[in-house]
Protein backbone atom coordinates (compact mmCIF):
# COMPACT_ATOMS: atom_id res chain seq x y z
CA UNK A 1 0.00 0.00 0.00
CA UNK A 2 2.79 2.23 0.98
CA UNK A 3 4.27 1.52 -2.36
CA UNK A 4 1.29 2.30 -4.66
CA UNK A 5 1.02 6.14 -3.08
CA UNK A 6 4.42 6.64 -3.37
CA UNK A 7 4.19 5.59 -7.25
CA UNK A 8 0.86 7.93 -6.95
CA UNK A 9 2.60 10.93 -5.74
CA UNK A 10 5.10 10.68 -8.07
CA UNK A 11 3.11 10.66 -10.69
CA UNK A 12 0.85 13.50 -9.56
CA UNK A 13 3.87 15.50 -9.46
CA UNK A 14 5.18 14.92 -12.95
CA UNK A 15 1.40 15.43 -14.24
CA UNK A 16 1.22 18.93 -11.75
CA UNK A 17 4.77 20.04 -13.18
CA UNK A 18 3.70 19.16 -17.44
CA UNK A 19 0.41 21.37 -17.01
CA UNK A 20 2.11 24.36 -14.93
CA UNK A 21 5.08 24.27 -18.00
CA UNK A 22 2.20 24.25 -20.66
CA UNK A 23 0.61 26.76 -19.07
CA UNK A 24 3.86 29.03 -18.78
CA UNK A 25 5.33 28.11 -22.15
CA UNK A 26 1.75 28.37 -23.84
CA UNK A 27 1.28 32.01 -23.06
CA UNK A 28 2.09 34.72 -24.57
CA UNK A 29 1.59 36.04 -28.31
CA UNK A 30 -0.88 34.21 -30.06
CA UNK A 31 0.04 36.02 -33.67
CA UNK A 32 3.68 34.85 -33.37
CA UNK A 33 4.45 38.51 -33.58
CA UNK A 34 7.82 39.74 -31.58
CA UNK A 35 7.72 42.90 -29.29
CA UNK A 36 10.06 45.55 -30.90
CA UNK A 37 11.11 48.53 -30.38
CA UNK A 38 8.31 50.97 -31.54
CA UNK A 39 10.71 53.26 -33.10
CA UNK A 40 11.74 50.56 -35.80
CA UNK A 41 9.98 51.11 -39.06
CA UNK A 42 10.00 54.29 -41.67
CA UNK A 43 9.34 57.42 -40.69
CA UNK A 44 8.36 60.91 -43.17
CA UNK A 45 8.96 63.93 -42.09
CA UNK A 46 6.16 66.17 -41.52
CA UNK A 47 7.16 69.35 -39.95
CA UNK A 48 10.34 71.34 -38.41
CA UNK A 49 9.98 73.73 -35.97
CA UNK A 50 12.28 76.20 -34.21
CA UNK A 51 11.47 77.30 -30.85
CA UNK A 52 8.11 76.17 -30.86
CA UNK A 53 7.35 78.01 -34.84
CA UNK A 54 6.98 75.82 -37.22
CA UNK A 55 8.56 76.30 -40.71
CA UNK A 56 6.79 75.90 -44.23
CA UNK A 57 8.49 73.04 -46.01
CA UNK A 58 9.94 72.78 -49.41
CA UNK A 59 7.56 70.15 -51.03
CA UNK A 60 10.80 68.14 -51.60
CA UNK A 61 11.64 68.11 -47.67
CA UNK A 62 8.21 66.16 -47.43
CA UNK A 63 9.81 63.36 -48.98
CA UNK A 64 12.57 62.90 -46.00
CA UNK A 65 12.48 59.89 -44.45
CA UNK A 66 14.36 58.05 -41.18
CA UNK A 67 14.28 54.35 -40.96
CA UNK A 68 15.48 53.21 -37.76
CA UNK A 69 15.97 49.22 -38.19
CA UNK A 70 15.47 46.28 -35.68
CA UNK A 71 19.64 45.89 -35.28
CA UNK A 72 19.90 49.29 -34.22
CA UNK A 73 20.82 50.82 -37.82
CA UNK A 74 19.38 53.64 -39.07
CA UNK A 75 19.54 55.72 -42.78
CA UNK A 76 18.26 59.42 -43.10
CA UNK A 77 17.12 60.15 -46.32
CA UNK A 78 16.68 63.57 -47.86
CA UNK A 79 15.31 65.05 -51.16
CA UNK A 80 15.90 68.41 -52.66
CA UNK A 81 14.67 69.90 -56.04
CA UNK A 82 16.74 68.79 -59.20
CA UNK A 83 18.23 71.81 -60.35
CA UNK A 84 19.44 70.05 -63.28
CA UNK A 85 15.86 69.73 -64.66
CA UNK A 86 14.56 73.85 -63.98
CA UNK A 87 13.73 75.41 -60.76
CA UNK A 88 10.51 75.85 -61.29
CA UNK A 89 9.27 72.71 -61.83
CA UNK A 90 8.81 69.95 -59.18
CA UNK A 91 11.29 67.21 -59.71
CA UNK A 92 12.52 65.98 -56.20
CA UNK A 93 15.82 63.77 -56.55
CA UNK A 94 17.52 62.36 -53.91
CA UNK A 95 19.79 64.22 -52.23
CA UNK A 96 23.12 62.05 -51.83
CA UNK A 97 25.56 64.77 -49.67
CA UNK A 98 22.78 64.23 -47.05
CA UNK A 99 21.96 61.03 -46.63
CA UNK A 100 23.13 59.70 -43.73
CA UNK A 101 23.87 56.43 -42.08
CA UNK A 102 24.55 55.32 -38.62
CA UNK A 103 23.56 53.59 -35.70
CA UNK A 104 20.99 54.50 -32.86
CA UNK A 105 19.95 53.69 -29.22
CA UNK A 106 17.41 54.32 -26.73
CA UNK A 107 19.28 54.61 -23.35
CA UNK A 108 16.19 55.75 -21.79
CA UNK A 109 12.03 55.54 -23.12
CA UNK A 110 12.39 59.49 -23.69
CA UNK A 111 15.96 59.71 -24.74
CA UNK A 112 17.25 58.69 -28.26
CA UNK A 113 21.47 58.62 -29.41
CA UNK A 114 22.24 58.74 -33.46
CA UNK A 115 26.01 58.06 -34.05
CA UNK A 116 27.33 58.69 -37.53
CA UNK A 117 30.49 59.47 -39.19
CA UNK A 118 30.86 62.59 -40.31
CA UNK A 119 33.68 62.04 -42.84
CA UNK A 120 35.98 62.84 -39.68
CA UNK A 121 35.02 61.33 -36.91
CA UNK A 122 31.91 59.73 -35.25
CA UNK A 123 29.13 61.79 -34.02
CA UNK A 124 26.75 61.15 -31.56
CA UNK A 125 23.53 63.52 -31.71
CA UNK A 126 21.32 63.32 -28.15
CA UNK A 127 17.63 64.34 -28.49
CA UNK A 128 14.70 63.61 -26.86
CA UNK A 129 12.09 61.79 -28.63
CA UNK A 130 8.06 60.62 -28.33
CA UNK A 131 6.39 58.79 -30.12
CA UNK A 132 2.48 58.83 -30.42
CA UNK A 133 0.30 56.52 -32.30
CA UNK A 134 1.91 56.73 -35.68
CA UNK A 135 4.01 60.40 -34.73
CA UNK A 136 7.45 60.08 -33.97
CA UNK A 137 8.87 63.44 -32.51
CA UNK A 138 12.68 64.19 -31.93
CA UNK A 139 13.99 67.23 -30.50
CA UNK A 140 17.48 68.77 -30.94
CA UNK A 141 18.87 71.14 -29.14
CA UNK A 142 21.17 73.34 -31.03
CA UNK A 143 22.99 76.85 -30.69
CA UNK A 144 19.90 78.61 -32.72
CA UNK A 145 17.45 76.80 -29.71
CA UNK A 146 15.46 73.65 -30.05
CA UNK A 147 14.72 72.33 -33.43
CA UNK A 148 11.37 69.69 -33.13
CA UNK A 149 11.07 67.61 -36.05
CA UNK A 150 7.54 65.55 -36.25
CA UNK A 151 7.69 62.22 -38.91
CA UNK A 152 4.72 59.99 -39.78
CA UNK A 153 4.95 56.37 -39.78
CA UNK A 154 4.61 54.75 -43.20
Amino acid sequence: MNFNKKLFSKHSFSAIAFVLMLAIFSCGDDDGTVNENPLVGIWQLSSVALDGETGELHPCSREDTIEFRADNSYEQISYINDPSISFEILDCVQNNHSTTQGTWQTPSSVKLNLTYDDGESLVTRKTDYVISGNTLTLTFVISLGNITTTYTRI
